[in-house]
């Protein structure tokens, strides 16, 4: 008899083996975003993020052949407390895949990064979201409750600068 306990989804590395799954989610997740995702570019950038990268790493959620959510880590220096944190760029589950019978997902994926992180020595792993994104908020701040001090929400307002690209100067 089935255990009606055990994860219904594996937590794995992006890898040459789940690579071309996890594309298609990268896309749906730039649109909820109103980006106009660009393949060959995805291919190229989040293609970096394989193997053994100095730069971060990606993991998914996988059902079965299928990939149903993936979170993207960066490793981001931190000048006012001299040290290296995890940088939580991307976190995206399926809409079928929230809540509901499906619930954990995101959950699961936040407690491997986490994993991820503090086995690199990490003190701190670290996001941002929309300030309209309910739903991502109420995922966070349950998963802060969990940690093994005290965590919150930021108060850092997040500014972007957009520059030419060399061919616009």
């Amino acid at each position: 008899m089935p255990d009606a306990t055990a994860p219904r989804f594996l937590i794995e590395r992006v890898d040459a083996s789940n690579f071309e799954a996890t594309l298609p989610l990268i896309a749906e997740y730039q649109r909820f975003y109103g980006q106009e995702p660009d393949d060959s570019g995805n291919r190229r950038f989040f293609g970096e993020l394989l193997g053994d990268n100095p730069h971060g790493l990606q993991l998914a959620a996988r059902q079965g052949p299928h990939v149903i959510g993936f979170t993207t880590l960066y490793w981001a220096r931190v000048s006012t407390r001299a040290t290296t944190v995890a940088l939580l760029n991307d976190l995206y589950v399926r809409p079928g895949h929230r809540g509901g019978r499906e619930a954990g997902v995101g959950t699961a994926l936040l407690r491997a990064a986490a994993r991820e992180a503090g086995d690199r020595g990490f003190s701190q792993l670290t996001w941002e979201t929309a300030p309209d994104n309910r739903s991502a908020q109420a995922l966070y701040d349950r998963f802060l409750r969990e940690a093994p001090e005290p965590g919150a929400p930021s108060t850092w307002i997040h500014y972007s600068y957009p520059l030419p690209t060399k061919g616009e100067q």
